[in-house]
């Protein structure tokens, strides 16, 4: 097992302080205009399973020096994501509950846990790293436990902004307000990292550069049919540790976004029939751009300009 802090990962990873966006730099908290971001897209869903958000106010919670009391009444348990995967294929759900000898996760992940520098609770979940600032915020506040992810911790994901002769590649997805404009990408597997699953859950973990170019460019791959060339060197340009309805206490993303320079060639065939497709650069800030998430929005302007 690799120790290292969070934030020595992070400076190894991404050395640009320009490239941190929200939630990246384990001392850098989020900034005002981000908690209110953070306080809409917590108000637009609200996830199955889940219950109440814990806040620092809330009965019962003890911020704690070695370890943080949790109290019941706020987990985020059976996601339907989770009802799609083996049991060997994820950690287990562990209700929270109170007394001398709480059930515990694997004793790897909670030495995985504090060698990232994660505060850890009274079942040695880890715990997200600005979780003080998130539980202070009246309008955020965490539920616990694994809700809607596979693992404890942070789990990576990765984006892809692909240029080619002045066009952006992009993919459709769905969302609550309709289909809208995106960026390829989604959520690292263990394999990525040259890890199976069983030494994943046992706390066998890492998180590096060579990774997340390899969960790009399988999502790519998977989701617009485009291999990256042998020849192109796709770089990371910005990282954040986003917020929103699926993220718990206990498990949490941080996102990089992998940008794909093919030159001034032709644009290479996609898959259009699983919906990728190709805009020009004028057609993204006339139309495109104000129809994305934010912080696809933001990604792709940190590849671009």
């Amino acid at each position: 097992m690799t120790i290292t802090s969070a934030h020595a990962l992070d400076v190894e990873l991404l050395p640009d302080e320009r490239t941190w966006g929200p939630g990246f730099g384990s001392d850098r908290p989020y900034p005002a205009e981000t908690l209110a971001e953070i306080a809409g897209y917590i108000a637009e869903t609200r996830q199955p399973g889940y219950g109440d958000r814990l806040h620092s106010t809330s009965a019962g919670y003890v911020p704690g020096g070695d370890r943080a009391q949790v109290p019941p009444g706020f987990d985020a348990r059976h996601h339907p994501n989770r009802a799609g995967g083996s049991p060997e294929s994820m950690d287990p759900e562990i209700p929270t509950s109170l007394g001398s000898d709480p059930v515990q996760v694997d004793t790897g992940v909670q030495e995985y846990s504090r060698s990232r520098g994660w505060l850890l609770d009274q079942h040695g979940r880890p715990m997200h790293p600005h979780h003080t600032q998130l539980l202070a915020d009246d309008r955020i506040g965490l539920p616990v436990g694994l809700g809607f992810s596979y693992f404890w911790g942070e789990a990576t994901v990765a984006d892809s902004v692909v240029t080619a002769a002045g066009q952006v590649l992009l993919v459709p997805r769905a969302t609550d307000q309709g289909v809208i404009p995106a960026l390829p990408g989604g959520y690292a597997l263990p394999s990525d990292e040259g890890r199976s699953v069983a030494q994943w859950r046992a706390g066998d973990r890492a998180v590096t550069r060579e990774g997340i170019l390899t969960t790009a460019a399988r999502k790519l791959r998977d989701e617009t049919g485009f291999e990256v060339p042998r020849d192109v060197s796709p770089r990371l340009v910005r990282a954040i540790r986003p917020v929103s309805s699926p993220h718990t206490l206990n498990a949490w993303t941080c996102t990089y976004t992998v940008h794909v320079n093919l030159g001034d060639g032709p644009a290479p065939a996609v898959n259009e029939a699983a919906g990728a497709y190709w805009v020009t650069v004028d057609q993204l800030y006339d139309d495109v751009l104000p129809r994305m998430w934010p912080d696809h929005r933001r990604a792709v302007l940190a590849a671009i300009e």
